[in-house]
């Protein structure tokens, strides 16, 4: 009921070293101002936990972040943590999974297992994404990555209804072979594809009740006779070189 101040600035910094088998009825925590680059082996260890959080600082997720049993939503935003745990997947509870200015450039492949997610965003740092992704997913935010790819399945998603890839250098994307009426919304601006009148037109084809938001910041397109540049390519793009040209006058 009564902690000193010293005792609190010791839990704080030691907090990460206590297996989370000890609190028996925890359901959210907040590790902001934690010390929790190293974390003890088994810290993660928790039949209770539906809510994993924390800001800025450093987080290690090891091994036994897959033994969160009921967790449904990890929220790490500004954090230093540079990779996820090849056990991933074991999450099956998982719904929300939000990974804002991290430093993550690649997804584990057991990320697809994931059947419960519903919510993924992620950026600044990915590169890539694996070639499966949970069929579960309804909103997958992917703005200002490294994406030059984008996977069939993602563009496949049986149920996914908000999609944003925009501030990407990708150039080129496969469209479904049938119509897809349940996506909503797709951000397509700041990226190379996104640039073309042309192309928007026939993404919009492919999601025909989506808002699709396309262009560069001024909302012009290089239909419009201008090179418009990209700080996701550092190029300028234009009809002649919509992949992009180190000079605007190309």
């Amino acid at each position: 009921d009564v902690v000193s101040v010293s005792d609190k600035e010791w839990l704080v910094s030691n907090f990460c070293q206590i297996s989370l088998a000890s609190f028996e009825n925890l359901l959210t925590l907040d590790l902001t101002n934690c010390e929790s680059s190293k974390p003890c082996a088994d810290f993660y260890e928790s039949k209770s936990l539906e809510g994993l959080m924390k800001m800025g600082g450093k987080l290690k997720l090891n091994k036994s972040f897959g033994k969160l049993a009921q967790i449904k939503e990890v929220s790490l935003s500004a954090v230093h943590v540079t990779s996820l745990p090849k056990n991933l997947g074991d999450l099956t509870t998982l719904k929300s999974l939000l990974l804002s200015d991290t430093v993550i450039k690649k997804l584990p492949d057991s990320f697809s297992e994931l059947h419960a997610l519903k919510e993924f965003r992620v950026w600044s740092k990915l590169q890539e994404l694996p070639e499966e992704l949970p069929k579960s997913l309804e909103v997958v935010d992917l703005r200002s990555n490294k994406l030059t790819e984008i996977p069939d399945a993602l563009m496949n998603l049986p149920n996914l209804k908000w999609l944003d890839l925009s501030s990407n250098p990708f150039i080129s994307m496969n469209l479904p072979d049938s119509p897809n009426e349940k996506l909503e919304e797709l951000g397509l601006a700041r990226s190379p594809f996104g640039l073309s009148q042309k192309r928007i037109k026939e993404v919009q084809k492919a999601f025909p009740n989506a808002k699709i938001s396309g262009g560069a910041n001024n909302g012009k397109f290089i239909e419009d006779g201008e090179s418009l540049y990209l700080s996701c390519t550092k190029l300028y793009h234009s009809v002649a070189h919509p992949e992009g040209s180190s000079s605007w006058r190309d």
